[in-house]
């Protein structure tokens, strides 16, 4: 979970390619998806909704301190973005919409685990 939300945030910063149909369903359909997101508390998110898999992550052996660090690291930088990000999935996007999709999405796994 930890390394899957830290990639969350590689993807909604741009720094992870997606395949160009991506952006044209996000940018025409993408958009209800965020009204809906913005409106539910990442509390009630729906659980085991489908990862794409570009930030799915295998079962592989991961150090979980390392990782924990750099997901601390990533959401510590949040603060310092600011202006548009040209998302991979919905396209230019304000920094606040970015904070707010990866910090819900945060929230929603810390609460899938139990803790929070």
């Amino acid at each position: 979970m930890i390394k899957h939300c830290s990639k969350f945030i590689d993807l909604y910063l741009g720094k992870i390619t997606l395949p160009f149909w991506y952006k044209i369903l996000g940018v025409s359909i993408g958009r209800l998806f965020l009204l809906y997101i913005a409106n539910k508390s990442p509390l009630d998110t729906p659980k085991n909704l489908k990862t794409d898999g570009s930030i799915k992550i295998s079962d592989e052996t991961l150090a979980f301190n390392s990782e924990k660090e750099i997901l601390k690291q990533k959401l510590n930088n949040l603060s310092k973005i600011e202006g548009h990000i040209i998302n991979p999935i919905y396209g230019k996007m304000g920094s606040d919409k970015i904070k707010f999709l990866i910090t819900h999405h945060t929230i929603h796994h810390f609460n899938q685990f139990g803790l929070i």
